[in-house]
């Protein structure tokens, strides 16, 4: 499962990306986020996600597909 949020011309942002226990460790992800990647890659010139630093199984597929660390980012909540 993955959702595209906001999205321009110039970029489109993943979100939501998610798959079930049961079917990680198949290259369901891979295959799948790749390709809808490639799709959304004809419409906008980029495509952004955010990923937790801890979610290594995370991070390690958006790496096998393409993407690359340029920033960081924080999110600060307010009581």
């Amino acid at each position: 499962m993955c959702n595209v949020g906001s999205a321009s011309p110039f970029t489109a942002q993943i979100q939501g990306v998610w798959t079930p226990e049961d079917m990680r460790g198949h290259g369901y992800a891979t295959h799948a986020l790749g390709e809808i990647c490639n799709h959304l890659l004809d419409e906008h010139h980029t495509l952004c996600l955010y990923v937790n630093d801890f979610n290594a199984p995370a991070i390690a597929l958006y790496e096998r597909i393409g993407f690359a660390r340029v920033g960081e980012f924080r999110t600060i909540l307010l009581p």
